[in-house]
Order: C-alpha cells, then sequence, then structure tokens
C-alpha cells in the first residue's frame, strides 16, 4: 500500500476509536439519568423488586385501605380474610366460576384479596376484584367439601354467618352446613386447600382475622 494511502488509514482508524469511546460515554450518561426512580405508592413494608412488579394488579390503588384487625364486621366495608394458622389472605386462584378458593401471601394492592361480608346475621362474601361470591361447592355438608367463587345469585350455599371466636378472630360458618371455613392441615403454603370441616374449639386452622 503507498505510504499516503497507510497514513489516511490509520488517521481513519483513530477517528474511528475516538468516535466509539464518545459514543460509549454518552451511552453511559444515558443509562444514569434513566435510572428508575423508587415508586413513591409502594407501601414502606414491601420490597423494592415487589412494589415494581409487572405482576402488581392493575387495580392496585383502587384497592381498599388495610386497616387494624376488626372486632365487630362492617357490612360496608372490605376486609382481608387471614388465618390465624398461617397469616395469608384468602384468595381466588382465577376469576371464572368455578374458581378455586386458597390462601396466598396477602399483598394490600391484590384486589383478589378482599371482601365484603355483607352477612348481617347471614349473607353472602363477595370479592371485590372479581365481583363474585364465597361458595360452598354442592351445598354438601360432609367434612373436606371444597369451597370456590361463583357469581352470585343468593343461592344457600353462597350464604355465610360470622361468629367470633374470641379476641379479633372469627369463624365463618356455612349457612347450610353450619360447619366451619377451614384450612387443610395447618398448610403454610400458597395454594393450600381452604375447605370446610366440623368446627372445634381453639383450632387456629379456622380462625380468620379481618383487617
Amino acid at each position: 500500500m503507498p505510504s499516503h494511502a497507510r497514513k489516511k488509514a490509520a488517521r481513519l482508524t483513530v477517528g474511528a476509536v475516538i468516535t466509539l469511546f464518545a459514543l460509549i460515554d454518552i451511552g453511559v450518561a444515558a443509562g444514569a439519568s434513566a435510572a428508575p426512580m423508587a415508586d413513591p405508592s409502594a407501601p414502606a413494608n414491601e420490597s423494592a423488586s415487589s412494589a415494581t412488579s409487572a405482576a402488581a394488579p392493575a387495580a392496585a390503588a383502587q384497592v381498599p385501605a388495610a386497616r387494624p384487625k376488626a372486632d365487630s364486621v362492617d357490612t360496608a366495608s372490605y376486609y382481608r380474610i387471614i388465618n390465624q394458622s398461617s397469616g395469608k389472605c384468602l384468595t381466588p386462584w382465577g376469576t371464572g366460576d368455578g374458581t378455586a378458593v386458597t390462601q396466598v401471601v396477602c399483598n394490600a394492592n391484590d384486589a383478589n384479596q378482599w371482601w365484603l361480608l355483607d352477612t348481617g346475621s347471614v349473607g353472602t362474601i363477595s370479592n371485590y376484584g372479581t365481583g363474585k361470591c364465597l361458595d360452598l361447592w354442592g351445598n354438601i355438608a360432609a367434612d373436606a367439601q371444597l369451597v370456590f367463587t361463583w357469581s352470585c345469585y343468593g343461592a344457600n350455599s353462597q350464604r355465610w354467618r360470622p361468629v367470633n371466636a374470641g379476641g379479633q378472630y372469627f369463624e365463618l360458618h356455612p349457612y347450610y352446613t353450619d360447619k366451619c371455613l377451614d384450612l387443610a392441615s395447618s398448610s403454610g403454603s400458597d395454594g393450600a386447600i381452604i375447605q370446610q370441616w366440623g368446627c372445634h374449639a381453639f383450632n387456629n386452622n379456622q380462625h380468620w382475622w379481618l383487617g
């Protein structure tokens, strides 16, 4: 290669290196300025990862405010229904009719964990997120019958009676069977079975607090 061509190629190479470093500097600066900010609406006791999770419910800003344990039922208020044994929240596993009801780690921003106990003495327990009612499968009296959610239509299988179990805990009795809403096997797992079972005093599986 002629000497003048070699000099031109060298100048181009040096220029390309300088340009590359300039682009890197610009990218670093842009990346630093684009760092995500903390979500000011996230609860203080939740991790940053859970506060910014893409799985957060779309209606997070509209869910009811968290509240202390209730010692009586306000039929105009929504509550989370929390098991004494596990400390987890009663939650439908989906949104359709026939969806199993289970327990999941409580998240105040999850609309499906809020329930309206429009019970008076006996009445429905409807879900804030889905609008569906807590329902005893088949309205059958046997132990281990499952509960699920179904469109509200006033059937006896959707009627429940809250009974104060002492302190700020309640038993939830299906109207037809008068047994207790029960966490199977004292499970601490998400997705555990929620069922009806004969009521037993001092059974934490059957005690729920409203908050």
